[in-house]
């Protein structure tokens, strides 16, 4: 005996558009931003602190 399937959702197309903007030096940037955000505030020398981010699309993310 073959259970009914039920309804599927309403499905919509989507297109999403990334930032192609280049920075001239990435390492600079990243450690401008880092100096200048504020939970840098809570960070004292000799402690450990996780970074995580995605790296599709980002060239020497290795080095960052």
């Amino acid at each position: 005996m073959l259970v009914p399937m039920p309804p599927l959702p309403s499905r919509y197309r989507l297109r999403q558009q990334f930032d192609r903007r280049k920075l001239g030096d990435p390492a600079a940037v990243l450690a401008e931003r880092l100096r200048s955000s504020p939970a840098m505030a809570g960070l004292r020398p000799g402690m450990r602190v996780a970074i995580t981010a995605g790296s599709r699309g980002i060239n020497h993310v290795g080095e960052l």
